[in-house]
């Protein structure tokens, strides 16, 4: 039986791919790529509520349970105003032409604060931030109610970014 040495680039080579070979197999996760390139990518994912943000007693309704639906101060009218005028187009976006819709969830806390934002699906990440940065500059919503008790509410908005060729301004 004839015994090799390995020299240290074989080593560290061999390091390197079955290492990684050897965690795939086990199951762990490996870490994401990062995908922060100027294509369209299509996000979607859940933020799911952690035990920390759903005390027992507070369970989070969806919209269509509701006898009253949580509503912006002023009403849509009043949110659609709010959100064009604090978008800033990503300058990298508005370069690249790219535009879309994001759309997006949160939770209408009993308070009327929002929080647990999350995107559902997104034509570009640049977009995807944004869209979490004005949402978070919300003021106080009035709370959804069930049987006449404000209760957190699950909430969907689709947040338009569309470039506008003539005006120059972007929202």
């Amino acid at each position: 039986m004839a015994h090799y040495k390995i020299s240290a680039p074989w080593a560290a080579l061999a390091f390197t791919i079955l290492l990684p070979a050897g965690t795939l197999a086990a199951g762990a996760p490996m870490p994401a790529a990062r995908t922060d390139s100027l294509e369209a990518v299509e996000i979607q994912f859940r933020h799911w509520l952690s035990d920390d943000d759903k005390a027992a007693d507070d369970e989070v309704y969806d919209i269509d349970e509701l006898d009253v639906k949580p509503q912006f101060p002023g009403g849509n009218a009043e949110l659609l105003h709010f959100l064009n005028a604090q978008i800033h187009y990503p300058p990298i976006c508005l370069e690249s032409g790219v535009q879309g819709k994001v759309y997006a969830q949160f939770i209408v806390k009993k308070d009327g604060t929002i929080g647990n934002i999350g995107i559902l699906r997104s034509p570009n990440p640049y977009l995807s931030r944004e869209a979490v940065r004005v949402l978070n500059l919300m003021p106080k919503w009035i709370p959804g109610k069930k049987n006449g008790k404000a209760v957190a509410t699950r909430f969907y908005v689709p947040v338009n970014f569309r470039i506008q060729e003539a005006a120059g301004k972007s929202k």
